[in-house]
């Protein structure tokens, strides 16, 4: 078996080349045939400014191949914005790398599907050596930051004399819909189970009050067209977008033409305000066009580095999946063989996807919704 080598023990061959040693044996010692030895040497040039490419923004050689994005405009420039803001001492978390990023790449004509992902921001800390040393206060003052953002959301709650049941969170999860369990059993002939999950997923926005009394519809993300005609679910909304993905626009019409008009028939006969926690997300719309827009609704953002205290997050949206995957393999466990699986797999459409959500939703009990305010709401019962 061959070894593919990195971009720094390509350039090694080469300059060995350059010194007078043999390609034959440089084949044998980096194990790999002489024909790849002969490409190296003709991708001399390419190889060195790979790597110095590489070496100037701080990336890692020992990486095999180069996908361009270590030496992009968009990679420098919010590399110089960082240095920037650790210069004058100013706090950098991985949120305002997002929004700085996403930001920038406007500026630079940049891809129009650019995201500034999670997986993007991840691998640019690595390819210049930002730990949680370095983006201040994203792990040391969470705990801070945690506590003090569940007094300041308490004593607003009472002050205000607002009700938990006048209380909400709201939070997007993936949902690949088609996956099938690590370990089901399938012939080799057969294609993996696994293998099209990344286009069979869809993005959920999961809404209750804190007493878990009002579960809102939840509006389910996918690619899929015409999967609604003719159909009603109460519990359900689904819309469609590019990719299954939410960006501000569509969290914006959520927040319009689902959350108020529900609140406002749940709550038409009561004056006190509505209360609604999101995380502090770049996908979604800013506080001041958020409270802009309704008297009737106060939106309120975590921290980014408290995280920890999303409520979705401590056992609704787990509870969710498990009751549908519980669900799901109930449809899948009707095939008798892997053929059959593979058969069924592809006859399930969206429509069947949405009526497994919302019989899952349906059944998400009201003490698991309200254990998942449990991170919030100790320090209000002492107090």
């Amino acid at each position: 078996k061959q070894t593919r080598l990195s971009i720094e023990d390509r350039v090694k061959i080469v300059k060995r080349l350059d010194n007078g040693e043999k390609g034959t044996d440089l084949a044998r010692e980096y194990k790999i045939s002489r024909s790849a030895i002969t490409f190296i040497k003709k991708s001399k040039e390419y190889l060195i400014k790979q790597r110095s490419a590489l070496i100037m923004c701080q990336g890692q050689t020992s990486k095999k191949r180069c996908t361009g994005v270590e030496n992009s405009p968009l990679e420098q420039a919010l590399y110089e914005w960082f240095l920037q803001k650790k210069s004058i001492g100013e706090s950098v978390t991985g949120t305002m790398l997002q929004e700085k990023a996403v930001e920038l790449n406007k500026m630079l004509n940049g891809t129009s599907n650019f995201k500034g992902t999670n997986g993007f921001i991840s691998k640019f800390k690595k390819r210049h050596s930002i730990g949680s040393s370095t983006v201040h206060g994203e792990k040391a003052s969470a705990s801070k930051n945690a506590n003090t953002f569940c007094r300041e959301f308490i004593k607003y709650i009472m002050d205000n004399k607002i009700p938990l049941d006048k209380v909400y969170n709201a939070k997007e999860t993936v949902l690949y819909w088609k996956t099938l369990p690590s370990k089901i059993l399938t012939s080799n002939e057969h294609e993996d189970p696994d293998k099209e999950s990344e286009k069979d997923k869809v993005t959920l926005i999961v809404c209750t009050n804190a007493t878990g009394s009002h579960k809102l519809p939840m509006l389910i993300v996918g690619d899929a067209y015409n999967c609604f005609e003719n159909v009603r679910l109460s519990s359900i909304i689904y819309t469609r977008q590019n990719n299954a993905c939410m960006d501000k626009q569509l969290m914006l019409t959520w927040y319009q033409e689902i959350f108020l008009p529900e609140i406002e028939a749940v709550h038409n006969s009561s004056t006190e305000q509505c209360l609604l926690l999101l995380e502090n997300a770049p996908s979604y719309p800013s506080l001041e066009e958020l409270n802009s827009i309704s008297e009737q609704c106060q939106v309120i953002c975590l921290p980014s580095n408290a995280t920890s205290l999303i409520p979705m997050d401590q056992g609704v949206i787990e509870k969710l999946k498990k009751i549908y995957r519980k669900y799901f393999l109930r449809v899948i466990l009707t095939a008798e063989t892997a053929e059959d699986v593979q058969k069924l797999l592809k006859s399930l459409d969206m429509l069947k996807c949405c009526h497994l959500i919302s019989d899952a939703w349906d059944e998400v009990a009201e003490v698991v919704i309200k254990d998942s305010w449990k991170n919030i709401f100790p320090l209000y019962l002492e107090e």
